[in-house]
C-alpha cells in the first residue's frame, strides 16, 4: 500500500516537472502572442472612435379617458406600436436625420436611436441615444422627442376633431330642443308628451356637450413632454477599453499555449516517428 501511494506521488512530481519544463520552453511564444493581442485590441481601440449615450424619459401623449376630467387618461397609442413605428426608417423626417448626423431621409446612420417602455409604467418610454459626441446625441435626443410629441399630437387631433363634430352636432339638436320646449310651454295639454321627451333630451345632450368639451380641454393639454432632462454620460459607453484590452490579452495568451501545445505535439510526433 505504502508503495503504492510512493508511485503516485512520483507520478504527481513528474507531472509538475513537465509543467515546469513546458512553461520554460514556450514562454516566449506565450509572452508574443499576449503581446500581439495586446497590439491588435489597442489599436483596435485607438481607430474606434468613442460613443456617447443619451438618455431620458418621455411621456406619451394621452387623451382624457371619460371626458371627465380624469387624471388617469389613455395613451394616444400603444407603446409597443410606437416603438415599432420608430424602428422603421421612413419615420424619421429630414429634420431629424440631420440632427441624428444623416442627411439622407432614410436612416439615421450618425446616431442609434433605442425607445423602450419603462416597466410598470405604462405611459413611459426610455429614449436612449448612442453617438459620437455628447452634443451630437442631446441635439439627436432632443429632435426625436420633438419628433414623437409632433406625431402623437397628429393622432391626437384626430379624436379631438371628431369630438368637435359630435359637439357642433349637440349644440345644434340642444338648441333646436330648446325651442321646442319653449313652444311647448305655450301649447295645449296635446304637446305634455313631446315636451316631457324633449326635457330628457335636453338633460342627454347637455351631459354630453360637457363631456366632451372636457375630454377636448384636457386632451389638448396632454401632449407628449420630457419627464426628466436628457443626460449624456461623461464618459463614453464604448469601446469599453478596459474589458476589450483584457479580452485582447487574455485571447492572446491562450492563443499562445495553444500555439505551444501544438508545436509540442508536432515535435513529439516527429520524434516518434
Amino acid at each position: 500500500m505504502s508503495e503504492q501511494h510512493s508511485n503516485q506521488n512520483t507520478d504527481d512530481e513528474i507531472s509538475f516537472k513537465d509543467i515546469i519544463d513546458f512553461l520554460r520552453g514556450s514562454w516566449r511564444i506565450i509572452l508574443i502572442s499576449g503581446v500581439l493581442g495586446l497590439a491588435v485590441t489597442g489599436t483596435y481601440i485607438v481607430i474606434t472612435p468613442n460613443r456617447y449615450e443619451a438618455t431620458t424619459l418621455i411621456q406619451m401623449a394621452q387623451i382624457d379617458a371619460n371626458g371627465r376630467l380624469n387624471p388617469l387618461g389613455v395613451n394616444v397609442e400603444e407603446p409597443g406600436l410606437l416603438i415599432a413605428r420608430m424602428n422603421i426608417p421612413t419615420s424619421y423626417d429630414t429634420k431629424t436625420s440631420e440632427a441624428c448626423g444623416s442627411e439622407r431621409k432614410l436612416g439615421l446612420t450618425g446616431s442609434t436611436v433605442r425607445l423602450a417602455q419603462v416597466k410598470g409604467v405604462a405611459s413611459l418610454i426610455e429614449l436612449k441615444i448612442n453617438s459620437s459626441s455628447k452634443e451630437s446625441a442631446t441635439h439627436c435626443s432632443q429632435a426625436v422627442f420633438e419628433l414623437i410629441q409632433k406625431s402623437q399630437y397628429l393622432i391626437s387631433q384626430t379624436y379631438i376633431n371628431e369630438a368637435k363634430t359630435k359637439l357642433a352636432e349637440y349644440n345644434n339638436r340642444l338648441q333646436d330642443l330648446r325651442s321646442l320646449v319653449v313652444e311647448s310651454d305655450k301649447a295645449s295639454a296635446a304637446m305634455i308628451t313631446a315636451y316631457l321627451s324633449a326635457r330628457e333630451e335636453i338633460k342627454f345632450f347637455s351631459d354630453e356637450i360637457i363631456r366632451l368639451n372636457n375630454f377636448i380641454v384636457a386632451s389638448n393639454a396632454r401632449h407628449a413632454k420630457l419627464i426628466s432632462p436628457v443626460h449624456v454620460s461623461d464618459h463614453p459607453v464604448s469601446p469599453r477599453k478596459t474589458i476589450i484590452l483584457m479580452a485582447g490579452i487574455l485571447g492572446g495568451i491562450s492563443l499562445g499555449f495553444l500555439l505551444a501545445i501544438l508545436r509540442k505535439v508536432i515535435t513529439g510526433y516527429r520524434q516518434g516517428a
